[in-house]
């Protein structure tokens, strides 16, 4: 008799570790971490990549191309990037321009044909706004002084970003974004 009970609980563990595991929480949790470190991971990059992107336009080595009241001037950049400065307007290049950075500033306003297929996204920082095109014609304007950004989109689309708001526009398209402030379609 001292047996069975001892049979009874034996039975009673094979039976519980024969029963079979819902494994879907536990592929839902493992996802969700996958997921979350994932956005964690894009996220410290892509604030890596604006630092980096930020200290070379500021560095007192970048290329400053400027134009005075009433003068017009054509840049064409490494990437072939042809940049149409308007009238008392400076285009900030950083050295290292298609060497690991495509990106420019510009303080007044200026038209961007940014030729497809010249590899990563052609950043053009102006105010607080970044916009982020791949072969696409378009014009921003944001002269010193100024709180508001103004970008039209001629051809193609544009990413469109302030701090964490971002929007595609796309051709015909225009928006204002204003320091401080959301981005909207300018009336």
């Amino acid at each position: 008799k001292r047996a069975s009970p001892a049979r009874h609980e034996a039975a009673e563990h094979m039976a519980a570790v024969g029963k079979t595991r819902r494994w879907k929480p536990i592929a839902g949790v493992i996802a969700a971490v996958v997921v979350a470190v994932a956005a964690l991971t894009w996220f410290m990059n892509r604030q890596g990549q604006d630092r980096q992107i930020n200290q070379a336009l500021a560095a007192a080595d970048a290329r400053k191309y400027e134009t005075t009241f009433g003068q017009q001037a054509n840049v064409t950049l490494d990437d072939g990037t042809v940049v149409t400065l308007g009238p008392d307007s400076r285009l900030t290049v950083p050295v290292q321009f298609n060497q690991g950075i495509r990106a420019v500033k510009i303080e007044g306003t200026a038209h961007f044909t940014v030729p497809a297929g010249a590899g990563d996204p052609f950043q053009v920082r102006a105010g607080e706004a970044a916009i982020a095109v791949t072969g696409t014609v378009f014009t921003v304007r944001r002269f010193p002084g100024d709180t508001q950004v103004v970008v039209h989109v001629r051809e193609g689309t544009i990413q469109l970003r302030q701090g964490e708001e971002q929007r595609d526009v796309g051709a015909g398209m225009s928006y204002l974004v204003t320091d401080g402030a959301s981005m909207r379609v300018p009336t």
